[in-house]
């Protein structure tokens, strides 16, 4: 069984693997055992699919991954010149960055699938109790480079703002 549209996977908002794996060598970079959709991309080749990992910024906002994602889709199909279509696999935050890029930069034209895992797409509570406890560090980070807003736009609130964008669309 194949496609003849290859299969994006989209990782939430903070893909461990990319801080480990670069410790540990060259090799093991395509490990897919390693990676953060563990086994899934090596399982789905065998089973003859055309796969590819995307790569959005680490825990920022979601207007900039949404960019991001799309900017990973435009060059893994050459503008969609390569392919016209694409699947799209995501889990968690990558759901919300996927629907956000979909929407913004009007991709549905483009898009064969979307399946999301784990999305949290009315929001999650654990992130409002989280920033209510911790959010002073989004700041704190910020100073000191290192951009993680991208929490705040995982809370409930923030994703009714969303919602109400994609009204009438």
């Amino acid at each position: 069984m194949s496609t003849s549209y290859p299969i994006i996977l989209a990782h939430g908002i903070c893909p461990v693997d990319r801080i480990v794996v670069p410790f540990l060598g060259k090799r093991y970079r395509e490990d897919d055992r390693l990676n953060y959709f563990r086994n899934i991309r090596s399982a789905l080749m065998d089973a003859g699919f055309t796969v590819f990992r995307s790569r959005v910024s680490w825990a920022v906002e979601l207007d900039r991954r949404a960019q991001d994602l799309k900017d990973e889709l435009v060059r893994i199909t050459t503008y969609f010149s390569k392919w016209p279509r694409i699947h799209i696999i995501v889990h968690s935050m990558g759901g919300l960055d996927s629907r956000w890029m979909i929407y913004k930069y009007r991709m549905e034209m483009h898009l064969a699938s979307l399946t999301t895992i784990g999305t949290p797409h009315l929001g999650t509570s654990l992130a409002s109790h989280r920033l209510k406890r911790f959010g002073g560090l989004i700041p704190l980070a910020g100073v000191m480079g290192v951009n993680i807003r991208g929490f705040r736009d995982l809370t409930q609130g923030a994703l009714q703002k969303v919602k109400q964008a994609y009204r009438g669309f």
